[in-house]
């Protein structure tokens, strides 16, 4: 705040610079969490080098298996990162004080929401990139280079990218209408769990029609509840692919996190702090 009051970052580049500043711990840590995630177990295959006496048919499988595990890894560790940082993302709005001198600096409410919406963001994408990056080169230079595994690598960096912005942008959305941690999160979970929840319970209950012919389908919609996209890729069935479930997570986000610029921009500055500032949503979450 001392800087800010000095009017040294006060401009949309300098805030921008002083936020990167700010959030360097949240940088150190991803890119110490997400470098041994990725590059102890890829050592743990290497191993002792038993793979290299596989003969090639069966090293690329081997390796196709192991990049397909590690993407399914990174995208669940990176949804729960998303979760983490999302909670600390417009902390200010927690408090009075805190959302009061924010809302003094002389910047647009929409361009501090893009700018503190996006450092955390840039903060977890890089580190990633330089995660998979030095997993590619290790794979190839210590066991062989197949472009097939490497773009299941690069996959994998697509999937990590697109589930975090999916859980990071219901975070944002959710923090532009509350005013603590808890109900931010309960409001997170709320976006998270309900549609999927819904939409099993409509399985379950029309199973024996027609349109649902079994139990099956409705057990595999209420397994993927955690995942909301995955819920509705099971209902496209054979229609359903992995480019469609990408741009289906990254275009729901983007219109929470568009939503949630434009809540954020009409907000009361007076009611941060409390739980939410809907008067009817407040009578459910206090």
């Amino acid at each position: 705040q001392r800087s800010l009051r000095e009017n040294r970052y006060t401009t949309p580049r300098s805030y921008f610079a002083f936020l990167l500043k700010q959030n360097w711990p949240v940088l150190i840590t991803n890119v110490i969490i997400l470098i041994l995630l990725n590059i102890i177990p890829l050592y743990m295959f290497i191993g002792d080098g038993e793979i290299l006496e596989l003969s090639e048919i069966k090293r690329v499988l081997r390796m196709t298996e192991f990049a397909q595990a590690m993407r399914a890894v990174n995208t669940i560790v990176g949804s729960l990162m998303a979760v983490v940082w999302g909670c600390g993302c417009m902390s200010y709005l927690n408090s009075k004080s805190n959302v009061h001198f924010y809302h003094s600096i002389p910047m647009t409410r929409t361009k501090l929401y893009i700018y503190e919406s996006l450092v955390k963001f840039v903060c977890y994408v890089l580190p990633l990139a330089l995660a998979s990056l030095l997993s590619i080169f290790i794979m190839g230079a210590r066991v062989m280079w197949d472009w097939w595994v490497i773009g299941i690598q690069l996959s994998g960096f697509v999937y990590a990218v697109a589930y975090f912005f999916l859980y990071y942008c219901i975070m944002v959305f959710a923090a532009s209408f509350t005013g603590t941690i808890f109900s931010r999160i309960l409001s997170a979970g709320l976006v998270v769990f309900l549609p999927s929840a819904i939409l099993a319970c409509l399985a379950v209950i029309f199973s024996y029609s027609a349109v649902y012919s079994s139990y099956d389908w409705a057990l595999e919609v209420a397994g993927n509840i955690l995942m909301p996209v995955r819920t509705v890729i099971v209902v496209l069935g054979e229609n359903a692919n992995v480019p469609l479930e990408l741009l289906l997570a990254a275009a729901f986000g983007l219109v929470l996190w568009l939503i949630g610029a434009l809540i954020y921009k009409f907000r009361k500055s007076e009611l941060s702090g409390t739980p939410v500032i809907s008067k009817v949503a407040a009578g459910v979450i206090k």
